[in-house]
């Protein structure tokens, strides 16, 4: 979902998507669903806000900038800002400050809604790549999982979200209906408009969707592989002190993968329903459950982008020890304990330490 889809406060509507697609997330002012996107919108924006800004921090700050899921991540953190800046400013809506129907304001926060949702998705993607790199083909890290690796992905996909969303730059205009100004589509470019929707959806939930699920059930395999594996070697790698901090990184970008599917995925999938039920002419006005549905599943997809920072931490064991240690080196009155080697080694699993434990089961296996 965009500015244009969830700029609607009342039982208008903007006019930056199908209006059959618009009407579904539209509920009464009096309705225990508007309250919940009035409430909670600006809570969650803030706290996204401020654990964005603090995962940006740490993720492309000295320590951890050189591992590329880092980057990846770092980089969705800023998008997922940018995203929540626009949340707000059509929030604004709310308090009947109409700053999103202004000339300028209008085109660019639909614009950046686009292009911020089109880099967090793919980046998701690229973290889920990675992590299928290092689990099942571990030997190929050094070549592919590498920070100029990442910058020059997004560098791309920077590239290509701007050539593919600059429409609503152009094709948006402000319009007085009723003595209120909107932020609507010409009406010579709504067919396009509409041709966007359908490539934004393939773009940011089709495609993706299908990559990560396949690439989920490699990594699961490749686990399940592995587990029977060492089962067969007879646990012997509990004694090798490296073993815990390998595959850690696993962890967390699996964890990221499972909570971008289940925030991200339902809101687009009933968006995509409604646009297959709007093009076959089988579309019907939205009951008030599709209304309560579509608005709880909205404020899922908000959640994709405020609770990240709590993903990082419980999961990324790299990403809690550096924010501790920024944490004690900024705080006076917090005391630091002392990290040991073992604790510094990169989450990220690095190729010195795949290469020694792909030698362990080398000969393991020999020597079997």
């Amino acid at each position: 979902m965009h500015a244009s889809s969830i700029s609607q406060t009342d039982n208008e509507t903007t006019f930056n998507t199908t209006p059959e697609v618009d009407k579904l997330y539209v509920a009464p002012t009096d309705s225990p669903d508007y309250f919940l996107r009035k409430y909670s919108l600006p809570v969650l924006c803030a706290i996204g806000f401020i654990g964005n800004s603090l995962s940006a921090a740490l993720f492309l700050g000295k320590t951890l900038r050189g591992f590329s899921c880092c980057i990846f991540l770092g980089v969705r953190s800023i998008t997922d800002n940018g995203f929540l800046i626009t949340l707000l400013i059509v929030w604004l809506d709310f308090l009947d400050v109409r700053v999103f129907h202004t000339v300028g304001v209008c085109h660019i926060t639909v614009f950046l809604s686009y292009v911020c949702s089109f880099l967090s998705v793919w980046c998701v993607v690229c973290v889920t790549v990675e992590n299928y790199v290092r689990i099942c083909h571990p030997m190929s890290i050094k070549l592919y999982c590498t920070s100029r690796t990442a910058v020059m992905i997004i560098s791309f996909l920077t590239f290509a979200s701007l050539c593919i969303y600059n429409i609503p730059l152009w094709s948006n205009e402000i319009v007085d209906i009723y003595d209120l100004n909107y932020c609507v589509t010409k009406r010579t470019y709504q067919d396009l408009q509409l041709v966007l929707t359908y490539i934004d959806t393939a773009m940011t939930l089709i495609i993706p969707l299908v990559a990560m699920i396949v690439l989920m059930v490699m990594i699961l395999l490749k686990g399940m592989e592995a587990s029977k594996r060492k089962l067969r070697l007879g646990h012997h790698r509990s004694k090798n002190r490296l073993v815990p901090s390998y595959g850690t990184v696993a962890g967390l970008l699996t964890a990221v993968s499972i909570t971008f599917i289940f925030l991200h995925t339902p809101i687009h999938i009933f968006k995509l329903k409604v646009i297959i039920e709007t093009v076959s002419g089988k579309y019907k006005v939205a009951s008030l459950t599709d209304l309560t549905i579509g608005n709880v599943f909205q404020v899922m997809y908000y959640l994709n982008s405020s609770v990240n920072f709590l993903v990082y931490y419980i999961c990324g064991k790299n990403f809690r020890r550096v924010f501790k240690e920024v944490l004690c080196k900024n705080v006076s009155c917090c005391v630091c304990p002392d990290v040991d080697d073992e604790d510094r080694l990169s989450d990220a699993g690095t190729t010195e330490l795949t290469i020694i434990l792909e030698k362990s089961d080398a000969g393991s296996e020999k020597s079997r």
